[in-house]
């Protein structure tokens, strides 16, 4: 029998310094594009997630509808498919 952990109640968004700082830019709204370069792991990818939640939470508290376009890319720096 597998014992497994009992599930916790919380969502750890702790962000590496870089990718916290790209979340922010993103929420705040400072371009119209944004690009975040690291190693691999550092929260890029979850950076802009979160980025793009919270600037959409602020678009729709200043009353603009809640659709918001936005995008995600992940493409490895050097691939060549």
């Amino acid at each position: 029998m597998v014992k497994r952990e009992k599930a916790t109640k919380e969502l750890n968004l702790d962000l590496e310094p870089t990718a916290g700082a790209f979340a922010i830019a993103i929420a705040q709204g400072q371009a119209r594009e944004y690009a975040c370069f690291g190693a691999r792991g550092d929260g890029k990818t979850f950076a802009a997630l979160i980025g793009m939640i919270l600037h959409a939470q602020k678009h729709h508290e200043a009353g603009f509808p809640c659709r918001y376009p936005g995008s995600v890319s992940r493409i490895p720096f050097g691939a060549t498919n």
